[in-house]
């Protein structure tokens, strides 16, 4: 993986595989009722009603659901290769599957009855006659896998590119109080301090620079924690000691892949909701965690009646809602987002796979 994160994430590369995960019971439910209600309707259509032929029901719903059952069986263990060809390649290797096994149904089947019957002469052509009706069945099934699947990819690019429209939008909107802020910091310390003044240009050197990268990069996450101190830096000295931040840091690794401008964003919203508008100021924590494969970031605020009136005036959902979306774009389900609104304090947190690490020089 590039250290630009542009390798497709493992629930995305397996969302745009046109068969369903039929080692999943989930997936292999709908498929087991559906060839029962098959067996239904091949059963009334041979029948002269109002009599129902019982047995060929049975038959046909037993032969259905071991077609069925040992089907999906082999294409799930068939799933890695059908991943690492191409469709077409794909499509004729589960439509061949699926020929053998109704084949080897039919023909089990048929010699277990001809012992009971004693009948040999129709075997051959009834289960050709399977075969036939089989293939042109698991045919329409494999098409319209195919095609829904087609389907669920165009969405999905659709929804990553409306999402990213609206990342690089948001992107684009830098506050304006905190870049006048900023200048304004810069231009009274060129006299008195120059040092402070240089890192304070570096400092939104490096914000400008992270706000103009691309929605989808994927960058370390110690990159991402110094890229949100540079903006503490910057903020701290506009509020003084009314800000106060607490850092608690429970990391094997710091450097997991994260997406670009996944921490700083909920940063800048405690400041400029939860620290700006008290007069005494107070503490954000910031606590970031990985265990089980899963890394935690939770960033916490003071909350009072005051500071609540002043979000709903002023409006501070959009931040969270677009990284919720992103996070959910990149992740699927395996992310969760959280917002908490306690008596004294507001807590937005979210949850996402550690899939790699980023070495230093950009290999992972």
């Amino acid at each position: 993986m590039s250290l630009s994160g542009r390798s497709v994430p493992n629930n995305v590369a397996n969302a745009h595989f046109y068969l369903p995960d039929l080692c999943s019971i989930t997936a292999l439910l709908p498929l087991i009722l559906v060839g029962q209600l098959l067996s239904l309707a091949l059963a009334l259509a041979a029948s002269q009603l109002p009599v129902f032929n019982w047995l060929r029901f049975s038959l046909l719903s037993t032969e259905i659901l071991w077609i069925v059952l040992l089907g999906a069986a082999l294409l799930c263990r068939l799933r890695p290769l059908l991943q690492r060809i191409s469709p077409a390649s794909g499509v004729a290797l589960c439509f061949t599957a699926l020929i053998i096994v109704i084949a080897l149904v039919a023909i089990t089947g048929q010699w277990f009855l001809s012992y009971l019957t004693l009948d040999w002469r129709n075997s051959v052509w009834i289960v050709i006659q399977h075969i036939a009706v089989g293939g042109i069945l698991s045919g329409l099934v494999l098409r319209y896998f195919y095609l829904q699947q087609q389907l669920n990819v165009q969405q999905q690019a659709q929804m990553q590119a409306t999402m990213q429209a609206r990342f690089q939008s948001l992107q684009s909107r830098i506050r304006p109080h905190f870049l006048f802020n900023s200048m304004n910091i810069i231009a009274s310390l060129i006299d008195s301090d120059p040092e402070t003044a240089e890192r304070v240009v570096e400092d939104m050197s490096a914000l400008f620079r992270a706000s103009l990268s691309d929605a989808e990069d994927l960058v370390p996450l110690a990159q991402e924690m110094s890229l949100c101190e540079r903006y503490i830096n910057i903020e701290q000295l506009r509020l003084g000691e009314r800000l106060q931040v607490n850092w608690q840091k429970n990391l094997r690794s710091d450097q997991h892949a994260v997406p670009s401008l996944c921490l700083q964003p909920l940063i800048e919203n405690a400041i400029y909701h939860g620290i700006q508008p008290l007069i005494k100021g107070g503490t954000i924590v910031i606590d970031i965690s990985d265990e089980r494969e899963k890394l935690h970031c939770t960033v916490s605020n003071p909350y009072t009646q005051e500071t609540a009136n002043l979000k709903r005036n002023h409006g501070n959902g959009m931040a969270l809602d677009n990284l919720e979306q992103r996070l959910r774009a990149r992740y699927g389900d395996a992310a969760i987002f959280s917002i908490s609104r306690e008596p004294q304090q507001f807590t937005v947190s979210f949850t996402i796979p550690i899939d790699t690490d980023i070495q230093p020089g950009g290999a992972t």
